[in-house]
């Protein structure tokens, strides 16, 4: 509307002068005036400009012009590279965000029909350098437009002149851009709580870093650097600018450098021993730094002698104690004292007692031996050489049925505190008791006058006595008067009881014989091949224990082997070798039989030539009786085969072929079967029956006559 109103007065202002005055036509009938859009990149110099611009400004002499822009983004700095035809120009901004241009002086014409820079107008950024928008930007709005032209003899004007009848005015604007984006930074792991790291940025098309900067952009021009890395310590607040080659610059950034590690720190906590003479436990509680950790122990205040552990728990003896913790990158100040802490461990007091006793093996080898615990303080179970555990009241416990040997008692109360006795030694009788016996038989058959001697008693405790019968304990180790009949045994000392034991395997029977209580068993050893000798041989018990032996009833001999008896019934005769007082002859109640196998002979049972001359085909059919079986047989010298049964194939070629053949005892055939193999040659004869008669013709005939050996055939 404004402008509107400012062009009706001045259309109004020249019909007017031609009313009055009926000037000629203006020298000047259109001026343009430019305002230009600009566009830049956020930069350090926080400097913009926009160039006005005119064109068709001939022959003025004076103009007023009015830029409007936003004051809220912009602030207006001053003007520079004003037109030489505009010195005398002025340029104030009196009211915010309204730049007032005005002009004077004799006419000039700059650019005829030629689009001229007259000025330039410097902006910045308001705020700068704290802006945080990422884009910045303002229309450039022309108000007032008055451009005047002079009038030739207009001097009853009050100027001597006249405003141009159209000005075309071309608005602008100003964009500041923020195009360096993207910025990352990152972080190095720092290695103590509060020690240095280093910010790395990275950012595309980075030139130049800038780091805390100055508040005074001014001071910056020193500051900015070629590295993206800068070093840092946790916990501080660092901000970070960038710009590339061309200048263009990024918002600052701020950065909260973390902590990425806390101080080391621990705390601790002790344990006393649970049980009498026991170790207590120590449990750190360690945060901070960097794991693994180490733990100290010492016993000393300044930290010297220091035990180190791996592990945050473990137990240790009862004392006081000073105790840190360090990281694994040493983070944590040893030598500060005032770091360590004081722990102690408390000794337990406590009493557990238990009173031993033992019982001894009572025989050498036995088991059952015993541990008594009679009395204890502060133990409620007791177990022996570790293993199972028992219940322990007022009346104790007892361990039974052990053998020799070193044991130990261990005692534990409710919490599983374990007391151990010194060795309880078990004893046993240095060597088991050994003893042999000599038995004396009755004289003759029927009489008591037996008897049964312990001796070489060796062995327990001593004191030995003697039953045969388990009851009646005699110290006498002779037993007379006895009759014949089985006795059994026993030996003992104090404690120990040992039976006797027969090495004839009957276990705990001792015979006393008379001497007509002889028995006895035959061995037959029969012939092994026919027409050879056999034996018998006589084992003999009782009697007196010295038999002569007869197979006649006569004639009596030491040996209880009869040697080279031919097949047929001996009677056997045994008695005792003891004179005239109390002989006895006893026979046995039936023959004894020496046999002998039937003999062995061997006989051809058929033979079969082979097939061809020089063939291997033929068979001989041996026949086998008599002897042992199985049989084997050998021909013509070579390794003995067996024969299945009594008949033999026996593969052959043409010859004489001798065969031997041999029993399960070794018995051979009286003599060798020599088996002669023969065949003959077989004969083929040709006559021609018929002739032929004329050269060419079939009509002839040949009879073959073909004669075997085996079956004459003719063919």
């Amino acid at each position: 509307m404004r402008k509107s109103f400012t062009w009706f007065l001045s259309l109004m202002v020249l019909l007017t002068a031609f009313a009055t005055h009926g000037y000629a036509q203006e020298e000047q009938e259109t001026v343009e005036l430019y305002a230009e859009s600009a566009s830049y990149c956020y930069n350090e110099a926080n400097d913009y400009t926009v160039t006005i611009s005119v064109r068709d400004f001939i022959k003025l002499n004076r103009f007023e012009l009015a830029l409007e822009y936003n004051d809220e983004i912009f602030d207006f700095v001053n003007s520079s590279d004003v037109h030489a035809s505009l010195t005398s120009l002025t340029v104030s901004e009196a009211t915010s965000g309204i730049i007032n241009v005005d002009w004077a002086d004799d006419a000039v014409t700059i650019g005829d029909n030629v689009k001229t820079d007259i000025m330039v107008f410097h902006f910045s950024l308001l705020g700068y350098p704290g802006n945080m928008a990422p884009s910045f930007s303002s229309s450039m709005v022309w108000g007032t437009t008055n451009f005047w032209y002079e009038i030739p003899n207009g001097d009853d004007l009050p100027n001597g002149d006249d405003l141009v009848n159209t000005d075309v005015y071309y608005d602008g604007s100003l964009t500041v851009n923020v195009e360096m984006t993207g910025i990352e930074t990152t972080v190095t792991t720092e290695t103590c709580a509060g020690g240095d790291v280093t910010l790395t940025v990275t950012a595309p098309e980075a030139a130049f870093y800038l780091f805390n900067e100055d508040p005074d952009p001014l001071e910056w021009a020193d500051a900015w650097t070629t590295s993206p890395e800068y070093d840092v310590v946790t916990g501080e607040v660092v901000t970070v600018r960038v710009k590339d080659a061309d200048g263009c610059m990024s918002l600052k950034q701020t950065v909260m450098v973390p902590e990425t590690i806390e101080p080391v720190a621990f705390e601790v906590e002790t344990q006393d021993p649970a049980c009498p003479g026991g170790r207590g436990s120590v449990v750190f509680h360690a945060t901070g730094g960097i794991a693994p950790y180490t733990y100290y122990i010492s016993p000393n205040a300044d930290g010297s002698a220091a035990v180190t552990r791996t592990n945050f728990q473990f137990s240790y003896a009862p004392g006081t104690y000073y105790v840190a913790v360090q990281d694994a990158n040493g983070c944590a100040n040893l030598a500060d004292l005032t770091y360590w802490q004081i722990i102690t461990i408390n000794p337990n007091e406590d009493v557990m007692e238990m009173l031993i006793g033992f019982e001894p093996v009572a025989c050498y080898g036995g088991s059952d031996g015993s541990i008594s615990v009679t009395s204890v303080v502060n133990v409620t179970e007791v177990s022996l050489n570790g293993a199972t555990w028992f219940a322990v009241g007022e009346a104790g416990y007892t361990f039974n049925n052990l053998a020799a040997g070193t044991y130990t008692v261990q005692g534990r109360n409710e919490y599983g505190c374990v007391v151990t006795s010194d060795e309880v030694e078990v004893t046993e009788p240095e060597a088991p008791i050994t003893f042999g016996i000599v038995i004396t038989d009755t004289s003759c058959g029927g009489d008591e006058d037996g008897a049964i001697e312990v001796v070489d008693v060796e062995g327990g405790s001593g004191g030995y006595q003697y039953s045969l019968d388990g009851e009646t304990w005699v110290t006498d180790p002779l037993f007379t008067g006895l009759a014949p009949t089985y006795y059994s045994l026993w030996v003992r000392d104090a404690g120990c009881v040992v039976a006797y034991v027969n090495p004839n395997n009957t276990k705990n029977i001792i015979s006393v014989q008379s001497p007509e209580d002889i028995q006895f068993e035959v061995v037959i050893e029969d012939a092994l091949c026919n027409d050879e000798l056999g034996s018998i041989t006589v084992n003999a018990t009782g009697g007196s224990g010295s038999y002569l032996y007869s197979r006649d009833g006569e004639t009596y001999q030491e040996s209880n082997v009869f040697e080279d008896l031919t097949p047929g019934d001996y009677w056997v005769y045994v008695k005792n070798d003891e004179g005239e007082e109390c002989v006895v002859s006893t026979p046995v109640e039936s023959p004894v039989v020496i046999e002998e196998p039937v003999l062995l002979e061997a006989s051809v049972a058929n033979v079969f030539a082979p097939t061809c001359i020089d063939g291997n085909d033929g068979n001989i059919y041996l026949s086998v009786s008599g002897g042992t079986k199985p049989y084997t047989y050998s021909i013509n010298a070579s390794s003995y085969r067996p024969i299945t049964g009594e008949l033999a194939i026996i593969r052959v070629g043409v010859g004489v072929h001798e065969i031997m053949v041999v029993d399960a005892n070794g018995c051979e055939i009286e003599t060798e079967i020599e088996v002669p193999v023969t065949m003959d040659e077989n004969e083929i004869t040709a006559v021609s029956d018929a002739k032929i008669t004329c050269f060419g013709d079939k009509t002839g005939t040949i009879s073959v006559n073909f004669t075997s050996w085996a079956d004459e055939l003719g063919v």
